[in-house]
C-alpha cells in the first residue's frame, strides 16, 4: 500500500473530529449530571431522549439488500445513580485570592471560606451550592461573579458582613454561632422582582441574630433547624433581635429548636408558626407571672398569629383600627399569652390543647377567648370594666378594682381576686352558674383592702362559696 501525505492528512483529521467528539460528550455530560440526578434518570436516558430515542427501544432497519426490519427490545431498568458524596472545599485565612476561581462538582457543594477583607467582585465562585464564611471584623462580600448559591451562612464572625450584587432571591441567609450574626443583604437591580418572593433565613445555634434586606420581598421565612438532620444538637436555641424587610408583612416560622425574641417584631398581619415545634419566646419571662415581655406588635390592618406544638410564651401589643380585628391561636403546649390590648377592633384568642394562661389588659364584649383542652386560665389587669365573652376557661384571676361582667361563659368559673390596694372596689356581674369567688391579697405586704364587693349571678343560685383568704387585712 501507498500512503500519500494527503491520504496521511485525512486521516489525521479523521482522529482530530474523533477526540473532539469526545471531548463534546465529555462537556456534555458534566452539564447534565445534575439534571440527570435531579430526575432519578441516567444519562443515556437524557442522551437518547435529546435526539428523540428511548431508553428501552432500539429499531434498526436494513435498506441496501434486505428489506426486512430487525427489532430488539431491551427490557433491562435503568439504574438511578447514586447520590455523589458532598464535596467540601476549603480555603483558609488569607488563601482567597482577588482572582481565585472556584468551581462546583456534579455532586453537592461546600465552600467554608475565612476572610478578614472583602471578597471582590473579581472573584468568580460556580456552582458551589453552600458557601460557609467566616469574617473576621466588618466584611463584604461582592456576588457580581458568585451564582448558583443555595444558602450563603456567616458562621462565627466577629463582625458584620454585607453581602453585595446577589442576583438570587432564593438565596437563603443563614446565621450559626455565638459570634455577630449581624448580615446586610443588598441586591442586584431586578432581582426582587418577583409577585411572592421570600426572604430565608435559617438559624443554626445563632445569637442576637440581625438581619437587613432590601426592600422587595413579600414574605420571609424563618427556620431554626431539625435536630433530626443532623443540622445541630438537639434543644440548640437561636435569638432573634432584628429583623429588617421593608414591605413585608407575612412570616412563617419553622424548626425543632426554640427561637428566643430579644426585641417585639413589628407590623406583621399574618404568622404562622404551626412548625414551629421549638416553641417561640421572649427573652424576658416574669419570675412569678411566666409572662413574655418581647413578642409581636400587630398591625393596623389586624394580625393573624398560629403557634404551633412547642411551649410558647410570646406577648401581643394589638394596634388594630376600628374594624379590624386580631386573631391568636396558641397550638398544643402549656403557652402563656400576654395580651396587651390597645386596638380599636376585636380580638379572639385560641388557646387550644395545653394548660395556657392568658394574660389581658383589656378585654370588651366584642372580644372572645376560647381556651380550649385542657385548665386553662384567664387573667385580666385592673381596669375600670371588663366584658367577658368565654369557651373552655375554669379559672379567672382579677387584679385589684374591677367591674367585671360576663357576657357568655360554656362553664362554671372559678374567680380568683387579688386585692392589689387600698380601698378596691369588686362587682361581678352575672357570673354562670356554679361559679366560685375566692378573695386574697396581691400585695407582697398584706396592705390590700377592699371596700366593696358585689357577686350576681344569671340566674338565682341556691347556694354559692366566697372564700376570704386568712392573712391579710380586711374589708371596710
Amino acid at each position: 500500500m501507498i500512503s500519500t501525505g494527503a491520504f496521511q492528512s485525512e486521516m489525521t483529521a479523521s482522529s482530530k473530529q474523533l477526540t473532539t467528539a469526545e471531548k463534546f460528550a465529555a462537556v456534555w455530560e458534566k452539564k447534565n449530571a445534575k439534571a440527570a440526578r435531579a430526575g432519578g434518570v441516567s444519562l443515556m436516558a437524557l442522551s437518547l431522549a435529546a435526539c428523540g430515542g428511548s431508553s428501552t427501544t432500539t429499531t434498526s432497519t436494513d435498506t441496501t439488500t434486505d428489506t426486512t426490519t430487525d427489532t430488539t427490545t431491551d427490557t433491562t431498568t435503568p439504574t438511578t445513580p447514586a447520590t455523589p458524596a458532598v464535596n467540601t472545599i476549603s480555603y483558609g485565612l488569607l488563601e482567597l485570592k482577588s482572582d481565585s476561581t472556584v468551581t462546583g462538582t456534579d455532586g453537592a457543594d461546600v465552600l467554608n471560606v475565612e476572610i478578614n477583607s472583602a471578597i471582590a467582585k473579581t472573584v468568580t465562585i460556580t456552582d458551589v451550592e453552600t458557601i460557609n464564611l467566616t469574617a473576621y471584623g466588618n466584611q463584604t462580600v461582592d456576588f457580581t461573579k458568585i451564582t448558583g448559591v443555595e444558602t450563603f451562612t456567616a458562621k462565627d464572625s466577629t463582625g458584620t458582613v454585607t453581602l453585595n450584587n446577589v442576583n438570587d432571591a432564593t438565596m437563603a441567609i443563614g446565621l450559626s454561632g455565638s459570634g455577630t450574626n449581624n448580615v446586610t443583604v443588598n441586591y442586584k437591580a431586578g432581582a426582587l422582582s418577583g409577585a411572592d418572593d421570600t426572604a430565608t433565613f435559617k438559624l443554626d445555634g445563632a445569637s442576637a441574630v440581625t438581619v437587613d434586606v432590601d426592600a422587595g420581598f413579600e414574605n420571609v421565612a424563618i427556620d431554626t433547624g431539625s435536630a433530626a438532620a443532623g443540622q445541630q444538637a438537639a434543644g440548640t436555641k437561636s435569638s432573634l433581635t432584628s429583623l429588617t424587610a421593608p414591605g413585608v408583612t407575612k412570616a412563617t416560622i419553622s424548626g425543632d429548636n426554640q427561637l428566643v425574641l430579644n426585641a417585639d417584631l413589628s407590623g406583621y398581619t399574618s404568622v404562622t408558626a404551626t412548625s414551629a415545634a421549638g416553641g417561640i419566646v421572649g427573652k424576658t419571662i416574669g419570675t412569678t407571672s411566666n409572662l413574655s415581655t418581647e413578642g409581636f406588635v400587630g398591625a393596623t390592618s389586624g394580625t393573624t398569629i398560629q403557634l404551633g406544638a412547642g411551649v410558647d410564651k410570646i406577648a401581643f401589643n394589638g394596634s388594630d383600627a376600628s374594624g379590624k380585628t386580631n386573631t391568636i391561636k396558641m397550638g398544643a403546649g402549656d403557652d402563656t399569652l400576654n395580651f396587651t390590648n390597645d386596638g380599636s377592633g376585636a380580638s379572639y384568642v385560641f388557646g387550644e390543647a395545653g394548660a395556657d394562661k392568658i394574660y389581658m389588659t383589656q378585654l370588651n364584649s366584642d372580644d372572645l377567648v376560647d381556651g380550649g383542652a385542657g385548665t386553662d386560665t384567664l387573667e385580666l389587669a385592673t381596669a375600670t370594666s371588663h366584658t367577658a365573652v368565654l369557651r373552655g376557661i375554669e379559672n379567672v384571676t382579677l387584679n385589684g378594682e374591677q367591674n367585671f361582667t360576663v357576657n357568655s361563659a360554656d362553664s362554671a368559673l372559678a374567680i380568683t381576686v387579688k386585692s392589689d390596694g387600698a380601698n378596691d372596689d369588686v362587682l361581678l356581674n352575672t357570673l354562670t352558674a356554679g361559679s366560685t369567688v375566692n378573695i386574697t391579697d396581691g400585695t407582697t405586704d398584706t396592705t390590700g383592702t377592699i371596700d366593696k364587693m358585689t357577686v350576681g349571678f344569671k340566674a338565682t343560685e341556691a347556694a354559692t362559696t366566697i372564700d376570704v383568704d386568712s392573712g391579710w387585712c380586711c374589708f371596710r
